[in-house]
């Protein structure tokens, strides 16, 4: 059973170029107690994080323009967001033998999930486990 108060109070930014899935996600986390930033695409996800201090960030990776991968590795150059928790929220396959996979994963994210094969239930345990894991690294 999902909590939804694990993700209160938190500043989740969402990119996403799916106005279906933005609006689903987005009522999901307005309603468990998330501020929600929207972006579309790559580029205006780097304005967004520029301008703001965010605690977790969903993102799509099949995105028009920059997406999700090369935004991340923009997001992981800039001191200022670089061990922020990143969670893959994709339909793009990606899976253990996949190249990207791999890049994925060494350069820090919290996580791969198929946006289609996830329950929006299991969102906010989701998102806690990567705040967890982040917490615990920066304290260790």
């Amino acid at each position: 059973m999902t909590n939804l108060s694990q993700i209160t109070n938190l500043k989740v930014l969402l990119v996403e170029d799916d106005i279906h899935i933005t609006k689903m996600y987005t009522k999901f986390l307005m309603n468990a107690g998330a501020e929600v930033l929207h972006a579309s695409d790559g580029a205006q996800a780097l304005e967004l994080l520029a301008l703001n201090t965010v605690d977790v960030l969903l993102m799509d990776l099949g995105m028009p323009g920059l997406n999700g991968y090369d935004t991340l590795q923009n997001v992981r150059k800039n001191k200022h967001t670089q061990a922020l928790p990143v969670i893959i929220l994709s339909n793009t396959t990606i899976d253990e033998r996949h190249g990207w996979y791999k890049e994925l994963h060494a350069m820090g994210i919290s996580g791969v999930y198929r946006k289609y094969e996830t329950p929006l239930r299991e969102l906010s345990e989701i998102i806690s486990k990567a705040l967890l894991r982040d917490s615990l690294s920066t304290n260790s």
